[in-house]
């Protein structure tokens, strides 16, 4: 049912093979040609290729420099071989700074992207589908999350809770994503949950988000966006298709910061008096 339900969303995110003749190289400053792939120094690299790997473990491109931008170039970073137990990292930098990823299709890794540490990380117009565990992890501080598209994530049998994107740290933007279909591996973990957008870095605003087809197991809720770091602003957000047997479907959840508001939102298909759940209400938020 989650693969069906997200088939026509899919469908109309596709990318046109056609719109790579546009990409231009001439910054580039050099290219990654195969995997595993390693980025040790700054500047512009460049993906011309779909590439492809089956490896279970480890991170298919690792960026160990600072001021590195990868522009994928609307290009394939696929890890689908592996299958749902992967544990492979399709993109990742620890502790580096102003790191960009961008026009990237990254597929069927346990996370997508996860940028830890650093400050200045910004994560802008990519596709990232089919991610077992996270699309989208971020931590450290000043960060930018926008205009992606976080597609179907989910099943690994490793882990309980499942989330297409994921903060931790502070001053982040989290806006004009969208995110639709995650969902934990019921077959293995009945209390599984899922999280559209999991917030736990603080003074973040997530905004103009689309968050739409989020699972849960039998035995627990499900939430769309959860903020839970403090003094967050949730604006403008819409939620809906909160799918979870127990009944506690909550759009919005505040728990454990309250002193996140919510202004403008648009929440669909939560359960009675879960749609803005501990949140302060700043007005204007709809129930539907």
């Amino acid at each position: 049912m989650f693969r069906a339900v997200l088939l026509a969303a899919i469908a109309l995110a596709v990318l046109p093979h056609a719109a790579r003749a546009a990409e231009s190289y001439d910054n580039c400053a050099g290219t990654v040609t195969s995997l595993p792939a390693s980025i040790g120094a700054s500047g512009v690299w460049c993906m011309k290729s779909d590439l492809s790997t089956a490896m279970t473990s480890g991170v298919a491109v690792t960026i160990t420099a600072n001021n590195v931008t990868l522009d994928c170039n609307h290009f394939r970073l696929g890890g689908l071989a592996a299958g749902l137990t992967t544990m492979a990292v399709g993109i990742q930098a620890s502790g580096r700074s102003n790191v960009t990823l961008r026009h990237c299709n990254v597929r069927g890794f346990l996370y997508g992207a996860q940028l830890n540490g650093g400050s200045g990380n910004l994560i802008e117009d990519n596709r990232f589908d089919n991610s077992t565990y996270v699309g989208i992890s971020v931590s450290g501080d000043s960060f930018t999350i926008r205009r992606n598209m976080v597609m179907q994530t989910g099943l690994t049998p490793h882990y309980d809770y499942v989330r297409g994107i994921l903060s931790s740290g502070s001053a982040g933007v989290i806006e004009q994503n969208l995110v639709s279909g995650v969902a934990p591996n019921t077959q293995v973990y009945s209390f599984g949950a899922g999280t559209g957008i999991d917030v736990g870095s603080s003074y973040t605003v997530v905004r103009q988000n689309d968050v739409t087809g989020v699972y849960s197991g039998t035995d627990s809720g499900v939430i769309g966006i959860a903020g839970s770091g403090a003094k967050g602003k949730l604006l403008g957000n819409t939620v809906s298709a909160l799918n979870s047997p127990s009944g506690t479907r909550r759009g919005l959840n505040c728990t454990g910061a309250p002193s996140t508001v919510a202004v403008g939102n648009v929440i669909s298909d939560a359960s009675s008096s879960n749609a803005i759940y501990a949140c302060l209400d700043g007005g204007h938020n709809v129930e539907h």
